[in-house]
């Protein structure tokens, strides 16, 4: 059997067909309205964000922009208060700064001169000290000096009033009444002298010559002998009288 014996023919292959009768269209008004298609939605992993949140999106040349704008606003207020900064710097804090800083240098000048003159004060403070323990030792070595003179001019006095006592007894002895009253004419003043230079405790007996000098000299004229015996008792006193003494 042939290729040609097996397979059919077009015609004889397809089954026949029937007559398709035209359906009538209905007219637009009598036709129910059509219900309108559900909306498709998709399910939330294939979910797409509308085309308006996407215009929304800024594009990278806005970022850059407000960028570039947001630096510059940045460097100005950096700029402006780097000038606030230098400005108040050089016109309030340094000049402050160096008030103190010239302040504290005259402060410490100040300190090391007031210490300095503590030094010298101290120097000077122990140098008065030396000077007045010096002092001390001079006013007593003075004192000391003095109370020698005093004695020797004492001694001396005593020996002048009783050599002048003395040779009144001789004149006396010799009825020279005027040579007498020549070597009583001074003794007065060497009693006195011995007076202001002998200690308390020979007052007294200063005294006693004083009064006994003055019974002489009023018993000259009237009286030689008893001036006699009181001028021998007053040589008598001045010699105990020089002895006592230091």
């Amino acid at each position: 059997m042939t290729e040609q014996d097996i397979s059919p023919t077009p015609e004889e292959a397809l089954p026949p067909q029937e007559e398709a009768i035209p359906e009538e269209t209905p007219a637009a008004d009598s036709l129910p309205e059509a219900p309108a298609p559900p909306e498709e939605v998709s399910p939330p992993d294939s979910f797409t964000p509308p085309p308006a949140e996407a215009e929304s999106t800024p594009s990278p040349s806005r970022a850059r922009t407000f960028l570039r704008k947001a630096l510059r606003w940045l460097i100005g207020l950096f700029i402006v208060f780097a000038l606030g900064y230098l400005t108040a710097f050089f016109t309030i804090y340094q000049p402050l700064a160096n008030k103190y800083a010239q302040v504290t240098s005259d402060a410490q000048k100040a300190a090391d001169q007031i210490t300095s003159l503590q030094a010298d004060l101290e120097a000077a403070n122990a140098q008065a000290d030396a000077l007045q323990e010096k002092l001390k030792a001079l006013a007593a070595e003075r004192d000391t000096l003095q109370e020698e003179v005093d004695a020797a001019e004492l001694h001396f006095y005593t020996l002048r009033a009783l050599s002048d006592v003395q040779g009144a007894r001789l004149a006396l002895a010799g009825e020279d009444l005027d040579t007498a009253r020549v070597y009583l004419s001074k003794t007065p003043t060497y009693l006195e002298t011995m007076q202001s230079l002998a200690d308390s405790d020979m007052q007294d007996a200063i005294k006693d010559m004083q009064q006994r000098l003055t019974l002489v000299r009023g018993e000259l004229e009237d009286n030689p002998d008893t001036a006699a015996t009181d001028l021998a008792i007053l040589a008598d006193w001045l010699r105990q009288f020089e002895t006592a003494l230091p």
